[in-house]
């Protein structure tokens, strides 16, 4: 049984926020066509919410596990383009990704579904060490865990959607650059820096993030060829 931790400051806001979300805003509006990588085991917002209950010891340790679970939402995900396939970063290194799951805290559902991941992913891409070393990570987990799996994800949408969300970046960098010319000299220098950094690391993230997809694909056609 897991043993409820010691009561830290912000932890009701933060519970209650979670909660709010799960009941109001997941899969409405703007937010209906999000779907989460981890949905078919523990969701993101259920994850939060275990994580604000049962094991986050303060306010920026529940918050460093919440927006890891969200990276990895995206960096978990695979994507079929054509007759290629494309994963995010956590499955460059196999060897690695039960490990993570463990540190995270992750259910025994979520694991099997990445370790499932990385065994088609392991086999496609001829890592035999590693398809076998998976196979036995997959047979070690309690004999019942509810099999899930990570979605295959239409990856010919995936240029699309890694330019629009650089495009949101940047339209909340001009937010702050516009807020920036109506508030006083400080405020105006902090927020025009702010707004310039998320520029920056947004553009370079962007570029890479295409950079590595075009790669992917070009080592598939030439594997396919």
């Amino acid at each position: 049984m897991t043993t409820r931790p010691t009561p830290w400051l912000g932890r009701g806001a933060l519970e209650a926020a979670i909660e709010l979300y799960r009941r109001r805003l997941s899969g409405r509006g703007p937010l209906r066509r999000v779907t989460c990588t981890f949905g078919r085991c523990e969701s993101c917002s259920a994850y939060g919410l275990r994580m604000v209950r049962e094991h986050a010891r303060s306010l920026p340790h529940a918050l460093r596990l919440i927006f890891g679970r969200i990276r990895r939402c995206r960096s978990s995900s695979v994507y079929r383009h054509d007759r290629a396939l494309v994963w995010g970063e956590d499955y460059d290194h196999l060897d690695r990704i039960d490990e993570i799951a463990v540190q995270a805290h992750e259910r025994p559902s979520t694991r099997g579904a990445l370790l499932r991941a990385a065994v088609g992913l392991a086999r496609y891409r001829g890592e035999h060490r590693a398809f076998c070393a998976l196979i036995q990570r997959l047979r070690g987990l309690p004999s019942s865990t509810e099999r899930a799996a990570v979605p295959l994800r239409d990856g010919r949408r995936l240029h699309a959607h890694l330019r629009g969300r650089w495009r949101r970046a940047l339209a909340y960098s001009l937010l702050l650059g516009a807020l920036a010319l109506v508030t006083p000299l400080p405020l105006t220098v902090l927020l025009g820096l702010l707004g310039l950094a998320m520029v920056v690391a947004s553009t370079r993230r962007y570029l890479a993030e295409r950079q590595r997809l075009d790669r992917q694909l070009r080592l598939a056609r030439f594997a396919l060829a």
